[in-house]
């Protein structure tokens, strides 16, 4: 394993951003960031056990972490097809993710989860880590969000055994708390660690204080997949819009999500800002401060491809018409997901909601690890830290990608 010292470049830590330091890595770990100064004064015997690697005033960022992604470059995350993942996945600076499996055929799910369990277990991985896996449903309102009606389930033991088989590798779930018997899904995730996150869904405000009450801490894609309820009695049509005459603002639980202390919400940011308007991501950040927000990017099988078909998992179609749309769409053009990478939400949002980057890479990186309970571990580059890093440009190229502390992509 080799030892490096990273200089010329900008660290973010990314509590905070420093210049004219150096960044060293040993065994795997971040040693320590030192000043000019301080490295001036160490012997050169010290520093002969090191190689020397100039980041030419690039970035120095923790690894990106994706707890949201459906696949990219052409692999689907249902497929349970690990290794080519885990490879794609540090090409865009993130260096731990977890494969998110979308709601199609119940057994097809369970099969692909024991596919990511067994590589983990069984392979030496050269690419991002597999933190475990995120189960976007099966437990979803059938009226809300991109999946098949006829796929979504009302919680029972039976299927509940059958998910938690896999001991400790189910670490986000994606519940909807206005589906019937949605309480024996809490049970499950409460008793087997899995953190529970709400979405695809319409709620009374009561129904989410009662379910963060039960111990959901998470939002899957905030904004997104999210009903509103109308009195048809104010509804006019006006050039195939609808609008709300009533002269009243209505608000309901996305709103008052926004008020809670104790609950963490993805953003999907877009570069068109389809999934979540310019407005709303400055809300959201006013509201909850970038603590409590997570870059995902809800990507599909076709991100990072050229425009065309691409077939998914539940033998529906998916395309990208326009090189510059940054979502995935259906053949009648309806929106489906993102074909963003995490590098480009992370340069979106610092461009969109003109956030400092360094905060941009706190809610790609630590928040995450964060969530995860594994913040002492990866998502900054405190001495200690595994030195999963990457180095990127002011545009969010990535240049290298660390895993580990070793370089497992570079592209200069």
């Amino acid at each position: 394993m080799n030892n490096y010292i990273l200089k010329n470049g900008i660290i973010l830590t990314p509590f905070k951003e420093v210049d004219n330091h150096y960044l060293f890595v040993r065994d795997g770990k971040i040693e320590k960031i030192c000043s000019d100064l301080e490295f001036e004064t160490l012997g050169g015997c010290y520093l002969d056990s090191y190689e020397l690697l100039d980041a030419k005033g690039y970035y120095i960022s923790p690894g990106f972490i994706d707890i949201h992604t459906h696949g990219q470059f052409n692999v689907d995350a249902n497929q349970g097809l690990p290794k080519p993942l885990t490879m794609s996945e540090i090409r865009t600076g993130v260096t731990s993710f977890l494969p998110t499996l979308w709601t199609t055929d119940f057994k097809s799910m369970l099969e692909s989860a024991g596919k990511y369990y067994d590589f983990i277990n069984t392979s030496n991985n050269k690419g991002a880590k597999i933190l475990g896996i995120n189960m976007e449903g099966p437990f979803l309102n059938p009226l809300h969000g991109g999946q098949k009606p006829e796929n979504t389930r009302i919680p029972s033991k039976k299927d509940c055994n059958d998910i938690f088989k896999l001991k400790d590798f189910i670490k986000i779930m994606t519940i909807s708390p206005d589906v019937e018997n949605i309480d024996i899904a809490v049970k499950f995730c409460n008793e087997n660690n899995t953190i529970i996150s709400i979405g695809h869904c319409y709620m009374e405000p009561d129904q989410l204080h009662d379910i963060v009450k039960k111990g959901a801490r998470l939002v899957t894609h905030m904004f997104n997949a999210m009903g509103r309820k109308f009195s048809s009695r104010y509804i006019i049509k006006k050039e195939d819009e609808l609008y709300d005459r009533s002269g009243i603002i209505k608000t309901g639980f996305i709103e008052e999500i926004m008020l809670l202390d104790n609950i963490m919400c993805e953003l999907i940011c877009d570069s068109k800002s389809i999934h979540v308007p310019p407005v709303l991501l400055k809300i959201i950040i006013k509201c909850m401060g970038v603590d409590k927000l997570i870059l995902i990017t809800d990507s599909m099988k076709p991100a990072g491809c050229e425009p065309g078909k691409y077939s998914l998992e539940d033998g529906r179609d998916i395309f990208i018409f326009d090189a510059e749309d940054p979502v995935g769409r259906l053949e009648d053009g309806e929106v489906f997901g993102s074909i963003e990478t995490m590098n480009r939400v992370v340069k979106n949002i610092r461009d969109i909601a003109g956030i400092k980057i360094k905060d941009a890479v706190k809610m790609a990186a630590y928040n995450p690890a964060y969530l995860l309970g594994l913040d002492g571990n990866i998502g900054s580059l405190l001495p200690g830290r595994s030195a999963d890093i990457c180095i990127f440009d002011n545009d969010l190229n990535i240049k290298y990608t660390f895993v580990n502390g070793e370089i497992v992509y570079k592209s200069i």
